[in-house]
């Protein structure tokens, strides 16, 4: 027995922005991806790309079991609101693609097969050994003392 899907909506703390909550989960767990016009959709996510058909849209945002737009501000959410929760109910009740690939340009694949995943590590570790620097070197020719509790680890 297949279960019907409801989308209910719920405002968000701004204004142009409104939140539209499945009872199922549309994404994998801590999976989420943010679209700021169609032109950034192709090729990623179908759901996002038919969003910014309507004339109103100006944002996208999908994650767990909801669908957040940020609407442009010449239309208020009392004429729109139905229409994008029962597009949204639709497209997840008929099964149709959410999203086709992560935005995160390090987890895909590089040419010779190996992911980019190392490489936020190494940024991490560069980040790191130049916040220490900085912290020393403040600490030895700014005159501004470390903290004498704190520890300074190097990992």
């Amino acid at each position: 027995m297949k279960i019907p899907v409801t989308v209910y909506s719920e405002i968000t703390p701004n204004p142009s922005t409104m939140k539209f909550v499945a009872n199922k989960y549309i994404l994998p767990s801590g999976e989420s991806a943010n679209f700021t016009s169609q032109s950034q959709t192709m090729g990623y996510s179908p759901l996002a790309e038919e969003l910014f058909r309507f004339p109103f849209v100006d944002g996208v945002f999908l994650a767990a079991n909801f669908v957040t737009i940020t609407k442009t501000n010449n239309v208020s959410w009392d004429f729109i609101t139905m229409q994008i929760r029962e597009f949204v109910r639709d497209w997840i009740s008929e099964s149709k693609e959410i999203l086709l690939k992560s935005q995160d340009p390090a987890l895909h694949e590089s040419q010779d097969g190996d992911t980019k995943v190392p490489h936020l590590w190494r940024g991490l570790a560069f980040g790191m050994v130049l916040c220490l620097i900085g912290t020393r070197f403040s600490s030895k020719y700014l005159g501004i003392p470390l903290h004498p509790l704190k520890r300074y680890w190097i990992f």
